[in-house]
């Protein structure tokens, strides 16, 4: 009998450098921008480097870099990738 993996759940600002992760949900107002660089439900996303000066973080998406402000990743509920 195959053992069921428990999904687990976080928000993008938890998500460690150079983890990956799929977006299950978003709870932002200005969604709309976050649609038009490919940010919706069920795509992958890598965290990649911290801003020196801390507040955001580049994030791999959709074969592009991304900046996102730790408030905004923090409305962003993530599943995490085995």
């Amino acid at each position: 009998m195959e053992k069921v993996r428990e999904k687990k759940y976080s928000t993008l600002d938890k998500l460690e450098i150079g983890t990956k992760a799929k977006i299950a949900q978003i709870d932002i107002d200005k969604y709309r921008n976050f649609f038009d660089f490919g940010i919706t439900n069920g795509v992958n996303i890598q965290a990649l480097i911290n801003s020196p000066y801390g507040g955001i973080r580049g994030y791999f998406i959709k074969g592009t870099v991304i900046a996102i402000r730790d408030e905004d990743a923090k409305k962003i509920k993530i599943e995490y990738l085995y």
